[in-house]
């Protein structure tokens, strides 16, 4: 097991797998549980707390302050913020970068490359923890390359296509196609525009390719 560390404060249980020279701890207080496995170059900063049978990939980072609840699959390169919680059986593909104080419900399946900026609401379940019978958790699933603001909410069971964009602050209740530009509580499609000579033009929201805060 080699690593770099700058604090001897990291608490290991049990069985965790750490590939080659692998990681670099950011400062303290971390704590990783049984059968977790952990890619080369992957960093996790201070305060972190990783539960059992977790896969983190390659080149990921983990924010402070973050929990990681058991048998999550974070792929390669992979970015969690500042206080996220990813809850247990949740997929998040390869390039996806999660801002800070996001929740992620249990078995959430998030596509590649997608972009999540802070304070985005999962939830799992409809009812409340009023369900009658077996509870079966059915998170809004988020496809390839979506974009999401700060701040939205998207109703349990809903899918996002792939490059998909939702305007920050909307509320989601429905299926939002693939491509598609959508806003509003509750949100809906933003329309294209018509210009001087009759074409239909859309004009999606600017983002630039940035890393994530430096400080997690």
């Amino acid at each position: 097991m080699n690593y770099e560390k700058n604090e001897t404060n990291i608490e290991f249980k049990d069985e965790v797998v750490i590939f080659e020279n692998t990681m670099r701890f950011q400062d303290y207080n971390i704590k990783i549980h049984k059968g977790v496995k952990i890619g080369r170059g992957t960093k996790i900063m201070e305060n972190v707390v990783i539960r059992e049978n977790v896969v983190i990939g390659e080149n990921c980072i983990i924010g402070n302050n973050s929990l990681i609840r058991k048998n999550v699959l974070l792929e390669d390169k992979v970015k969690v913020g500042f206080a996220t919680v990813i809850e247990p059986n949740a997929k998040i593909g390869t390039g996806t970068s999660i801002h800070g104080l996001c929740v992620i419900s249990e078995f959430s399946v998030i596509g590649k490359g997608v972009f999540i900026a802070p304070f985005l609401n999962n939830p799992a379940d409809k009812d409340c923890n009023k369900f009658e019978g077996e509870y079966k958790p059915n998170p809004a699933s988020i496809g390839d390359n979506v974009r999401i603001g700060s701040g939205v909410k998207l109703k349990p069971g809903i899918h996002i296509g792939d490059d998909a964009f939702i305007w920050m602050g909307s509320l989601v209740t429905k299926d939002v196609p693939n491509g598609e530009v959508w806003v509003g509580s509750p949100a809906s499609k933003r329309e294209p525009k018509t210009d001087s000579n009759g074409n239909q033009t859309l004009e999606k929201p600017k983002l630039e390719t940035r890393p994530m805060l430096r400080d997690y």
